[in-house]
């Protein structure tokens, strides 16, 4: 007897299960709701040690998964995530698992082109291979030849129609447009480009000494005078664009680069710098949240310069002082302008007590700001699948965070929180009735169904959602558990 299946393409297998990885929620959610399936639960837990724990909700015995898990920043963490995940998946012993992979990490090394080197993209490979994986799907890789650091067949996907596309459309704003390969390892890709939108094209030679991150561009082929640029890359990170404009500008040293606010304040505590160019909206602690940070922390903020794609932040970076506000993509000339002004506000003297009013009055001017703008409403919005809905405070059990996005649970529902902290997220809600468990989660009091106790004296607590998650109690809120319940 054949069994009912909604997807009659899977005659060798089960059911298609989809999962989720942490670092791909969105993605997931669009394919899920593109192959009318909801995508199949699982808990991922970091303990206070880093380590990950993955436990899957039911069993995929036999059936056809695909694991939905990008490779970005975090690179190491969602690596890990991925391959537990597979190994997870394998052991509970799935009929076919295909793992997709929108960005591979470590695809730039990919051959020996110096002495004493890795190849780690092959080294990845094997790791997704013996993790798993029956099957591979990605997107755009680096190079081609990656396919062949793979024994298990794969399918290499290409945004090169979509991209092209677009610039079709900008073409009629442009004048004399040059495609310009930003590396000649991109020239077959950047020809392509060129190609297909009937434009010449360039080349930036660059070279890697490889003991840094940085290349340095030497000589420009072809010709960009009087031209409208389209540059061709696959990687460019902003921060790298900014350190590259501020190296050229004199008497400048970057000492150092943080990727989230956390790491701004530890880099400004142990540098102390006296230039910083901060984003606005960053993963952890936003650009604001840094400077309240500092100051609550006593340590003098250096002169700030705020970066970001949107102008809507400006008014409240001036009120807190800041020396500049520089919109992204960045201009050299821009960034110098930033530059000099800062030169001349950190040349004027000031006495220690003036600078210490300054601060004070900064702290006090960035909390009302904080403030005026975190009201308390009895609901929060949240998006899923694509939609806005309002949720009563009361309906929600916790809430958690996994790589800076927040996940609500609720009675009836579960989506994404626009809040960038918990922290955030906390102080928009009532603090009688919401209590941060652990780092990871923030849980309503009263849909608290069970307290479970755990190893050397910790507890976990069992939620009254639809799948009675089990959250961890972290020792800090041990105390404090006890004191709710009596314990």
């Amino acid at each position: 007897m054949t069994p009912n299946r909604n997807h009659q393409d899977c005659i060798a297998y089960g059911n298609i299960k989809l999962f989720a990885g942490s670092a791909s929620p969105e993605l997931a959610s669009k394919i899920a709701d593109h192959l009318g399936l909801p995508p199949s639960g699982r808990d991922v837990v970091q303990f206070a040690n880093e380590n990950l724990f993955l436990r899957l909700h039911s069993s995929v015995r036999g059936q056809d998964v695909y694991v939905i898990q990008t490779t970005t920043t975090p690179v190491h963490r969602n690596l890990m995530e991925l391959l537990i995940m597979l190994q997870t998946l394998r052991l509970d012993s799935a009929g076919r698992v295909t793992a997709v992979i929108p960005y591979l990490c470590y695809a730039r090394s990919d051959k020996k082109d110096m002495p004493r080197v890795p190849i780690t993209a092959r080294l990845v490979a094997d790791m997704i291979e013996i993790a798993g994986a029956d099957r591979y799907m990605t997107l755009d890789l680096h190079a081609g030849q990656i396919q062949g650091f793979f024994s298990i067949p794969g399918d290499v996907l290409s945004a090169f129609h979509i991209l092209t596309d677009y610039i079709l459309s900008l073409l009629p704003a442009m004048y004399n447009p040059v495609v310009v390969a930003a590396d000649l390892g991109f020239a077959k890709k950047g020809r392509n480009f060129a190609a297909k939108i009937e434009a010449p094209i360039a080349f930036v030679e660059k070279r890697r000494t490889g003991k840094d991150s940085h290349a340095q561009a030497l000589t420009l082929i072809g010709s960009v005078e009087n031209r409208d640029v389209i540059i061709v890359d696959d990687e460019q990170l902003a921060r790298d664009e900014l350190s590259y404009l501020l190296r050229d500008v004199a008497d400048i040293d970057v000492i150092g680069q943080g990727k989230n606010g956390l790491e701004a304040v530890t880099l400004i505590k142990e540098t102390s710098p006296d230039l910083v160019f901060l984003d606005v909206q960053m993963p952890g602690l936003d650009g604001f949240g840094v400077i309240k940070k500092l100051l609550e922390k006593k340590i003098s903020p250096p002169a700030i310069v705020f970066t970001t794609a949107f102008d809507q932040y400006a008014v409240k970076a001036f009120e807190v002082n800041a020396l500049d506000y520089v919109l992204k993509p960045y201009d050299r000339k821009r960034i110098v302008q930033a530059v000099e002004k800062a030169r001349k506000a950190l040349a004027e003297p000031r006495e220690p007590e003036a600078v210490l009013n300054d601060n004070s009055a900064k702290l006090d001017s960035l909390v009302r700001l904080l403030e005026q703008q975190k009201p308390q409403p009895n609901k929060i919005l949240l998006k899923a699948n694509n939609r806005l809905f309002l949720v009563d405070q009361k309906e929600i059990c916790f809430a958690s965070i996994e790589d800076g996005v927040i996940t609500v649970v609720a009675q009836n529902m579960e989506g994404q929180s626009n809040c960038r902290t918990l922290e955030e997220l906390m102080s928009s809600l009532d603090a009688n009735l919401f209590w941060r468990a652990h780092r990871s989660f923030l849980v309503n009091i009263n849909r608290i169904k069970e307290v479970v106790p755990w190893f050397k004296s910790s507890y976990q607590i069992r939620m009254d959602d639809r799948k009675q998650t089990e959250i961890p109690v972290s020792r800090a809120q041990t105390r404090r558990l006890r004191e709710l319940f009596g314990l």
